[in-house]
């Protein structure tokens, strides 16, 4: 008789249904069973034909007349099969006694067979539904069928009182389609296994739902309140991209799904006015400031990039940090006390540039009476009344351009200018022309070293007046700070400093154009103060702030870390 094997390990449960043709359904919770075998001949089906016979005797015995427990014909009954002590009576619904026999038990295994019966399906010899039966508290009965094929199934092994008993039964079936159950991609080890992916399924799910929800319903107050919670130094919005925070110099994502240029648009809108949103349809590139309700400031730009809104905020502390709270080298607060001349910061993109500046000016706001104009587009750092007089103009609202801002501060009655950034030719001339006239200029360049700086400012002029432009230069410089921002082991970062100072030595090399010999006159220089970029790294690795990989990615001579540190 061929049969199917179930693994018990693995199959638990099995129900089965039997609706009013007569045909099971199996349903599990698991992977289909294995593979029926085929066919073999009916040899056992006489066997099977008397075991009918004889429970249809039995049944006799408790048939559709009401036989009490005390009847002669239960009597009789009894003695003739002993096994018939398992009846049990009941009272039907009219008051009528009648017995019942439950399914044969036997010590060692349980054997069930139903016989499925229909007014509407014509049976034969050939066709009765192959039936498995389980005894899991109740007897039930599973079909499994095929069309046109006679199947031989093995019912689940039951596991009661350490004891496994299987049930086999033989029947046919014919043209039954067979149903069967879906397969998962993965079968878990266990239920546990199988809860905890779904958690983790479902707990994605969560997050990318709460994610979006929350993404089309923030305003720009509210990421703006995110960017400053995590410190992050800049705020990204980019079409199709999720909004990105950079912090410690490194972008983070947050969330998963790329905004629509319609969520941009929105975010926006409240902070920009009627010109601006004319220019932006324009494909105008804006700058501007937004002020957050907590007093912090963010210094925008908001541009289009393939035909999309984008816009990149700079976050701008709403206090003022002093030299001494940033750890920069005490020679800054020097620089903040000279009657004039020309200093310049200078690094790459988010070195920290604005932020230095911003603590010599502080400096001389905390300690002397000057009066300080800056010119910024736009402006960043907002100065408190304190001892210097301060004005603060915000290029294209303020003035209408560099030209006409740096001509007319002459006129100001200053003695310190700031220019947010020399740009170019003119921008870069009035620098040095504010410098010759007995003011203090402090002002930006996108420059990686000092004599890259040096060399930047003279090769903008036109090449008939670099000569000039060198013996200016060398008169009205007083000094250059290169700086990077470098991660630190416990996170925030810390500025690397390298500080020239305009000294006989460096006036001539500048007018000599011998700007080569700048590095070699800092590195012999360092007991005035002046110190490379590359001794400010070691003094951070001494300190245990930053490992030695991590400075040589900021150094333009890593061989020379090597070296400076044995």
């Amino acid at each position: 008789m061929p049969f199917i094997n179930i693994d018990q390990t693995k199959q638990q449960d099995v129900s089965a249904n039997v609706n009013a043709n007569g045909i099971g359904n199996v349903q599990s919770p698991y992977p289909s069973l294995n593979e029926v075998d085929d066919v073999e001949e009916n040899k056992d089906l006489k066997n099977d034909e008397i075991q009918k016979d004889e429970i249809k005797k039995n049944d006799e015995i408790v048939s559709k007349d009401p036989v009490s427990a005390d009847s002669p014909l239960f009597t009789e009954a009894v003695t003739a099969k002993p096994e018939l002590n398992h009846i049990k009576e009941t009272v039907g619904p009219d008051g009528i006694r009648i017995l019942s026999r439950p399914m044969e038990v036997e010590d060692t295994e349980i054997k069930t067979n139903t016989e499925v019966t229909n007014a509407e399906m014509k049976t034969s010899a050939d066709e009765v539904a192959p039936a498995m039966a389980i005894n899991n508290n109740d007897s039930k009965t599973v079909e499994d069928v095929e069309v046109g094929k006679v199947k031989t199934v093995e019912t689940v092994e039951k596991i009661e009182d350490e004891k496994v008993e299987t049930v086999e039964t033989v029947e046919d079936v014919k043209d039954v389609k067979m149903v069967e159950p879906v397969v998962p991609e993965k079968i878990p080890d266990n239920i546990n296994q199988a809860q905890e992916v779904s958690q983790e399924v479902t707990k994605e799910l969560s997050h990318t739902d709460k994610f979006e929800k929350l993404q089309a319903s923030q305003s720009i107050e509210e990421y703006a309140k995110m960017a400053i919670d995590k410190d992050a130094s800049d705020l990204h919005f980019t079409a199709t991209y999720p909004v990105y925070f950079r912090v410690d110099g490194t972008l983070q994502r947050y969330g998963v799904d790329g905004m629509k240029n319609e969520q941009i648009e929105k975010i926006l809108s409240p902070i920009l006015n009627e010109k601006q949103k004319k220019d932006i349809d324009n494909n105008i590139e804006v700058d501007m400031v937004y002020q957050h309700p907590s007093g912090n400031r963010f210094r925008v730009n908001v541009f289009r990039q393939q035909s999309n809104l984008a816009a990149a905020f700079r976050l701008i502390p709403k206090r003022v940090r002093t030299i001494d709270e940033l750890g920069l080298p005490v020679l800054l607060k020097e620089f903040s006390k000279i009657p004039y001349g020309l200093v310049v910061v200078t690094g790459p993109t988010g070195s920290g540039k604005s932020t230095t500046i911003a603590a010599m000016i502080e400096e001389i706001n905390r300690t002397d009476t000057r009066h300080i104009i800056t010119i910024e587009d736009p402006v960043e750092y907002v100065f408190e009344q304190k001892m210097a007089l301060i004005a603060q103009r915000n290029m294209y609202e303020d003035s209408t351009s560099w030209t006409k801002a740096l001509r007319a501060v002459l006129r100001q009655d200053p003695n310190v200018v700031v220019i947010g950034e020399m740009r170019d030719y003119e921008t870069i001339a009035s620098a040095l022309t504010i410098a010759e006239t007995g003011h203090l200029v402090f002002a930006t360049l996108h420059t990686n070293n000092a004599a890259q700086t040096i060399d930047r400012i003279i090769d903008v002029f036109p090449e008939g007046q670099q000569n000039q432009v060198r013996s200016q230069l060398s008169n009205m410089l007083s000094g250059v700070i290169a700086q990077r921002l470098i991660p630190v082991k416990n996170g925030g970062r810390k500025a690397a400093v390298e500080i020239l100072i305009g000294t006989i030595a460096i006036k001539n090399a500048i007018r000599e154009g011998k700007t080569h010999q700048i590095d070699n006159i800092i590195q012999t220089s360092a007991d005035i103060g002046m110190i490379s970029l590359e001794k400010s790294l070691i003094e951070l690795i001494r300190q245990g702030l930053v490992d030695i990989d991590t400075a040589k990615n900021f150094s333009a001579k890593p061989d020379e870390l090597d070296l400076l540190m044995r």
